[in-house]
């Protein structure tokens, strides 16, 4: 008798075939993912692919003003725009910023892609050193990003768009007196790490409809607010991130509230004599069910000024909560 063996390709065999295939797939497709090169100074920038000193240089990206370089790499595909030579290397864009912004609505102009920003950029623009303003689809920032100016954003959304997302990844935000991140869209700004600071201004401001979603990294501010919710939108601060502030106002403090936050875990902390961790304005409401709060003897941990405060769960708070009378 001739005995046959059965092959026996189980289910779960075929799942780890497909989730193979999906991975390589996936990483194709990111290794085909073209990266542009900007590199310059002045009023004088150039993009190149393949290399940032000695690749192929972009159609309209030779020695230009920064925007027109921006413009000229402009697509439909996803793409990676590295800011420098890598390393140490800083571009520097002076007093201008960068526009993302579609050529126009109709199906025939030239969109955007999927962003992923890597490098490192500084500039000294009194609006932002990245501006967001139209229908980019999503950016993904691994980059260090600052600004130095008297009232500018190291970034800015402010698009027509409602369903855009916007994520931080590594690297650094930086603002010196303006806001690091400011979100006045609908859209969504998710942080999932790198460090965002500000010094005078806000580490990070909701100030439209939109959403903001903080797992991960650490957002501080110094004299500032290190996370402002001044409108209609939401904040939701939860996972592994550390949210610091030496901010000393008795009517402010790290976390200000005067619309919607939940908080799930992380820690929010005012290291400052008097400060306090979390202040709810008269038209804000927090949710706090997980999570840390901070403040020193002197301080608040909450301070409510009329608002909604709802303590469930164990949330680990240490220092004063101020309820209305």
């Amino acid at each position: 008798m001739i005995k046959t063996k059965t092959n026996h390709f189980s289910s779960n065999n075929m799942r780890k075939v497909i989730l193979c295939l999906v991975i390589s797939y996936a990483f194709n497709v990111i290794q085909a993912q073209i990266t542009y090169y900007i590199t310059g100074s002045g009023t004088s920038f150039t993009a190149r692919t393949g290399n940032a000193t000695t690749g192929a240089i972009v159609s309209g990206a030779n020695g230009v003003a920064i925007q027109n370089v921006i413009d000229a790499i402009r697509t439909r595909e996803d793409c990676t725009i590295q800011f420098g030579n890598g390393g140490i290397n800083l571009l520097d864009i002076g007093t201008d910023c960068i526009n993302f912004d579609d050529e126009g609505s109709n199906e025939t102009s030239r969109k955007w892609g999927n962003i992923t920003l890597t490098g490192k950029i500084t500039s000294n623009s009194n609006i932002a050193t990245i501006y967001v303003t139209r229908h980019v689809r999503a950016i993904d920032s691994h980059a260090d990003i600052t600004n130095t100016s008297s009232s500018g954003k190291s970034i800015f959304i402010n698009t027509i768009s409602s369903s855009r997302k916007i994520t931080i990844h590594r690297g650094t935000v930086h603002a010196t007196t303006g806001d690091a991140i400011c979100n006045s869209s609908s859209n969504t700004v998710n942080i999932i790490g790198g460090t965002i600071s500000a010094t005078i201004g806000d580490a990070v401001q909701n100030g439209g409809y939109g959403k903001i979603i903080i797992t991960g990294g650490t957002v501080s501010a110094t004299s500032g607010r290190a996370v402002f919710n001044p409108a209609w939108g939401d904040i939701t601060i939860s996972g592994t991130v550390i949210i610091t502030s030496e901010n000393t106002s008795a009517t402010s403090g790290t976390v200000h509230n005067d619309a919607d936050i939940e908080i799930t875990g992380g820690t929010i902390r005012n290291t400052a004599s008097g400060g306090n961790a979390i202040f709810i304005n008269s038209s804000g409401g927090i949710n706090i069910s997980s999570g840390t709060v901070e403040a020193t003897a002197s301080g608040y941990a909450i301070l409510n000024a009329n608002g909604v405060l709802d303590l469930s769960g164990t949330p680990a708070i240490s220092g004063r909560i101020s309820a209305p009378e």
